[in-house]
């Protein structure tokens, strides 16, 4: 098989990168080649990559540093990585121009939107589980706009997700679409008006992707990316 390659970036600490296995699992299964990027602040390895890679993943992690929204930090905004912050920042602006598919899950979602001139709610109760995250777990429901990509992809007007966050788009960029709500009020997902394949999903489908529509995510990703 032609596997394209799928860029992922994922959390720092120190001179150790981490990224939890399903990411790379649900790619694969789904006919993609999913490889780690190491991080790097110089332009030209970033371009290097760009120009490599068929499509590119931000996956989930710590908090995005407010200043790229232009507030001050909440109390509870907290594992602030200013490499990963700059890193992602820098390869999103490069990435988005060239019309390559972008994926974005939990933080990576809340990155695409800040990074396009959206903000986030610093902090929101009854989100972050404290339990271990269970690939069949389901915290809540969502509701799904049946004009929305998303529902393109799942074919259903809502879906149950877990939850593993305690921030979340709180204005959306104006080139995006809200494509799910959250029973409380929340954007759950959003697609771009102007991009080609630009998704975001705040849950964590790579968990579940094997048990339920979670694929279909990675499966329309996979494709977009040939």
């Amino acid at each position: 098989m032609n596997r394209p390659k799928v860029a992922l970036m994922c959390g720092i600490d120190g001179d150790l990168v981490s990224l939890n296995k399903e990411y790379l699992e649900a790619i694969w299964e789904n006919g993609g080649m999913g490889v780690i990027l190491p991080y790097t602040d110089g332009d030209t390895q970033i371009n290097e990559y760009v120009e490599t890679f068929d499509g590119f993943l931000f996956c989930g992690g710590g908090d995005l540093d407010p200043k790229y929204y232009n507030e001050e930090t909440h109390p509870r905004t907290s594992n602030i990585s200013s490499a990963r912050d700059e890193f992602e920042f820098k390869m999103f602006h490069a990435v988005y121009p060239t019309g390559k598919p972008i994926l974005g899950i939990c933080r990576g979602e809340q990155v695409i939107n800040v990074f396009l001139g959206g903000t986030l709610h610093q902090h929101i109760e009854n989100h972050s589980e404290n339990r271990g995250r269970e690939r069949g777990e389901r915290s809540h429901s969502v509701s799904v706009d049946e004009k929305g990509l998303l529902f393109d992809l799942i074919g259903k007007n809502s879906i149950r997700t877990n939850t593993y966050h305690h921030q979340c788009v709180k204005r959306l960029a104006d080139t995006l679409m809200c494509d799910a709500i959250s029973e409380d009020g929340y954007i759950e997902a959003f697609h771009s008006l102007e991009h080609p394949f630009c998704f975001g999903v705040q849950w964590h489908p790579e968990l579940y992707h094997r048990i339920d529509e979670s694929a279909n995510i990675f499966k329309a990703f996979v494709n977009a990316c040939r």
